[in-house]
């Protein structure tokens, strides 16, 4: 059985469990009783999940140039858990509607953990090259170099995230050893890959700091970047 074989497979054990649910009268009299509320909750969630980072950031911001850059920093955290709340709410109104089995439970969780694994990393990339120059802590890149900096700890974390969640299934699915690398290695590739571009990226920021006397002296950080 190839990686991709069975991934599929089970999403499609994933499909029957939906449709054993659906064809319960049980399942149908509380998905008729729920449903409309979880629907509901489910919308509100995916609009605060798609719109929450930003609110968040524009709200940090604004603490920023008022010069609270403390409030600023945990205002900023808001953008990990706000839309990590939604994502929690958006699952729970799966949950809700009843047609959730064993392998709907390990799929849920592993999206959750993918989720937050994005968060935490654009979230990470909005810290270290913010879109402001004058930022506080910002490293010392011009601004395409600090775009596609941005771009790959954002990439980073959704290959971290495929990779979390990818192993959730696989040890639910008891996948042997090849079927596991299968599916793994590509993921792992492409975070080598865009870990290498980051690499670049910071030494373009030591080396800058170097020769820029304008810069506050970061010798301790710049020693462990590089």
């Amino acid at each position: 059985e190839s990686g991709w074989e069975a991934l599929t497979v089970s999403l499609a054990r994933v499909g029957q469990e939906v449709r054993t649910a659906w064809a319960s009268p049980v399942q149908q009299a509380q998905l008729r009783a729920d449903g409309p509320a979880a629907l509901v909750f489910l919308l509100v969630a995916g609009v605060v999940l798609v719109r929450g980072r930003g609110w968040m950031e524009r709200l940090a911001r604004r603490f920023v140039t008022q010069g609270y850059g403390v409030v600023s920093f945990s205002v900023s955290l808001g953008q990990i858990l706000l839309p990590g709340a939604a994502l929690w709410g958006a699952i729970a109104a799966i949950y809700a509607s009843g047609v959730v089995g064993l392998r709907g439970d390990v799929w849920l969780n592993a999206i959750f953990t993918a989720g937050l694994t994005i968060l935490v990393a654009r979230w990470i990339a909005g810290q270290v090259l913010p879109t402001d120059e004058n930022t506080a802590g910002r490293l010392n890149l011009e601004a395409g170099a600090a775009r596609r900096g941005r771009w790959l700890i954002a990439a980073s974390g959704v290959a971290m995230g495929l990779f979390y969640g990818v192993q959730k299934v696989a040890d639910f699915e008891r996948w042997d050893t090849g079927t596991r690398g299968l599916v793994l290695f590509p993921i792992i590739l492409v975070l080598a890959w865009q870990l290498f571009r980051l690499r670049g990226l910071m030494r373009k920021h030591v080396s800058a700091n170097a020769t820029d006397e304008s810069k506050p002296d970061r010798s301790i950080r710049d020693t462990l970047i590089n």
